[in-house]
């Protein structure tokens, strides 16, 4: 059966982490900050610490001194990180 007023017109999903998987972007991006701001990127579990909580947060928490944690989020963000890579997974399973 067809209706030709759906009952909903709009849809919202949660894309970080529910339907998807963001890490790899997430990932992407925080290498990027640290290349940018020309300081060791972190051993790749400490990157996994990322994906979650503030970024200003794990930011400070690795290296980054407090100073910089600012240049480093704008770093990681999609206009100045890797967001444009296809790096996202989308999980089909319930």
């Amino acid at each position: 059966m067809t209706t030709a007023n759906p009952p909903y017109r709009l849809a919202l999903l949660d894309l970080d982490g529910t339907l998807t998987d963001s890490a790899p972007g997430i990932l992407s991006s925080i290498r990027h900050a640290y290349g940018a701001l020309g300081i060791q990127v972190p051993t790749d579990e400490t990157l996994q610490s990322f994906v979650g909580p503030p970024l200003a947060e794990t930011f400070a928490r690795h290296g980054v001194p407090a100073d910089r944690v600012p240049e480093a989020v704008a770093a990681s963000t999609p206009r100045g990180a890797c967001w444009r890579t296809p790096s996202t997974r989308v999980s089909w399973s319930a």
